[in-house]
């Protein structure tokens, strides 16, 4: 860009490219061609060039190794730290540019996956769609066209930009543009679908025929892909209880061990390795460190693999930023009121139990109200998708008597639906005192946060006010529809059937190290409770944290919200706590 005085000015980002260019070109222009990143860009729609984020990229690498590796090396060589912080130090340093070369070849590929992901969940809505005004005389390009301004739409409405931006401001005419924008797309379906469109379109084909064969053939394969999506999130569950609990457990017996042994060694009736100690510096970096790193892996793994949609719960998000600081005030104060010497530290059994009845005290007050309010927003949801199908078929039936759409919808506010009824008696009393479908709808749907429902009635209005709203084009609707709610409605059972499974590894988390360490410390000799303090402690924490971790991802598994994992935290830690509590009287720790 050019200055007022005519020289050319360059913003901070320009400038930092070209700096990169000047100092790694030659190696940018490899490191791009062994990532394909040429093809990789098209699929993942990135208007970058390959040459210059490689370039980027390694210049990030650098400044990181020079600015963060280098020191902690020479900090970690000259200084006379502990053998611990000398290894944390090197390994840092190491992992540190590894990450962030890693994570800078890897986002052209996130990104292709993520555009793979969000126009496959959305793609059977969209032909629906598109299917459905077509057979009312609205073209592709004209779907596109609407879709793109639809923001109940995410993945779709970005393709339906692209097609926008390439025929409206680089004058490609509309099927050529749709047909470039399909042709390097990463998702296999939407491409054949697209070009098989086109196809149709330029050889003179019947188009309405072919858009409805692949949209119930998209439809008939939902069910498999939520079978497949089912099974692919319970590999993530199953690889966090073997990595999250079992291999956990292992570590922890470890550390018990370790513990067992250094007790035994420091004062008990028989000789040891003087080396062993009761330290708790690695049970406490695998509990505060590790153990958060593979959860907050696996949450996000099924955060990425689970159908989003724009539909968002913010007010239980917002509340919890309220409670957070409430709960801890409290949670701090009722330790200390049990037991006031915990501001020197835990030193015997009744200091740990203040501490655990404290963060349970912390985790009712804090999570509680947000957990209160997203099930009084959440039961309002309830049967919706149910309830929209039927009403579907029902107006496509009355829709035969040749009454028209705004008459049937008000015939029809008249029988039960549910959480839905409220919907349609709205929209009928809007409809009845002259609004259009379009405003009636849009006001009685507010408050509504299902998804489903509002995209259905989305594509109800745009029938009626696009597509003239004929029996057929009803029936069609109505008969998609149905299809699409029995796949959400299974998906929905389905995974509901994993909730159970994090609280048998919170349980185990909760008491299995516990017990060996105290049936450890029984077999090598006499050891006094109070000495196991620092160890139980480290096991204790961790499993406080695990069983927190545990809770998102159990609401996260069961209802595709992650403010739902909120009474999953609650159950999970008291019940982690008050298992850690038995286990501790049952020992005689407490």
């Amino acid at each position: 860009m050019a200055s007022k005085k005519g020289k050319p000015t360059y913003s901070l980002s320009e400038a930092y490219t070209a700096l990169a260019l000047v100092l790694f070109e030659k190696a940018a222009r490899k490191m791009s061609e062994v990532f394909q990143l040429d093809t990789v860009f098209r699929r993942a729609a990135i208007t970058s060039h390959p040459v210059a984020y490689s370039a980027k990229i390694v210049l990030n690498t650098t400044i990181s190794a020079v600015a963060i590796s280098v020191p902690l090396l020479i900090t970690a060589i000259t200084m006379n730290l502990p053998i611990v912080v000398r290894v944390i130090s090197a390994m840092v340093a190491i992992i540190v540019p590894i990450i962030v070369l890693a994570f800078g070849f890897a986002y052209p590929y996130l990104k292709v996956s993520s555009r793979n992901t969000s126009v496959s969940n959305e793609l059977p809505f969209f032909l629906v769609y598109a299917a459905t005004l077509f057979r009312g005389g609205v073209s592709l390009e004209k779907v596109m066209e609407r879709v793109a301004s639809l923001k109940l739409f995410v993945g779709m409405r970005a393709e339906a930009q692209r097609v926008l931006a390439r025929y409206k401001f680089f004058g490609e005419d509309p099927v050529t543009a749709i047909e470039k924008v399909a042709i390097d797309h990463p998702n296999s379906r939407f491409r054949d679908v697209i070009l098989g469109y086109t196809t149709t379109l330029k050889t003179g084909g019947d188009v309405l025929h072919y858009l409805q064969i692949r949209t119930e053939e998209i439809l008939n394969n939902r069910m498999n892909d939520i079978r497949a999506l089912v099974s692919r999130l319970a590999s993530y569950l199953e690889a966090y209880i073997v990595f999250g609990v079992v291999v956990s457990l292992t570590v922890f017996v470890l550390f018990a061990s370790m513990g067992a042994v250094g007790l035994a060694a420091g004062g008990a009736t028989i000789a040891l390795p003087v080396g062993l100690s009761t330290d708790t510096t690695f049970p406490t970096l695998y509990n505060f460190v590790v153990v958060p790193a593979i959860g907050m892996l696996v949450l996000f793994a099924i955060y990425s693999t689970i159908p989003r949609t724009p539909i968002g719960m913010r007010e239980p998000l917002l509340l919890l930023l309220i409670t957070l600081p409430i709960g801890a005030i409290i949670g701090v104060a009722t330790a200390l009121t049990l037991s006031p010497r915990l501001i020197g530290g835990i030193a015997n059994g009744k200091d740990l139990a203040s501490l655990l009845i404290g963060l349970a005290v912390f985790t009712i007050v804090a999570f509680t109200p947000p957990a209160v309010d997203y099930f009084r927003i959440s039961r309002k949801q309830r049967g919706l998708v149910r309830n929209t199908a039927s009403f579907l078929r029902d107006l496509s039936e009355t829709r035969k008597t040749g009454l028209s759409p705004e008459r049937c919808i008000i015939n029809l506010s008249a029988r039960p639906y549910g959480a839905l009824s409220p919907v349609i008696r709205k929209a009928a009393a809007a409809l009845y005192s002259g609004m259009s479908v379009d405003i009636a709808v849009r006001k009685a749907l507010t408050g509504v946060r299902d998804w489903f429902t509002l995209v259905v009635f989305r594509f109800l209005v745009d029938s009626i006010s696009v597509g003239g709203g004929s029996p057929e084009i009803v029936d069609s609707l109505a008969r998609f529809t149905t299809v699409l709610a029995e796949s959400e409605i299974e998906l929905r059972r389905r995974l509901r059937a994993y909730v159970l499974l994090p609280y048998f590894g919170s349980i185990l988390l909760a008491s299995a190290p516990v017990i060996i360490l105290w049936m450890l410390t029984s077999f090598v000799g006499t050891v006094q409770p109070a000495s196991l303090i620092p160890i139980v402690t480290s096991l204790t924490m961790g499993s406080y944290i695990n069983s927190m971790i545990m809770g998102l991802i159990a609401g996260i598994t069961s209802e595709q919200v992650v403010c739902a994992g909120f009474k999953h935290i609650i159950a999970m830690t008291l019940v982690s706590i008050s298992t850690t509590i038995v286990t501790l009287y049952y020992i005689g720790v407490v």
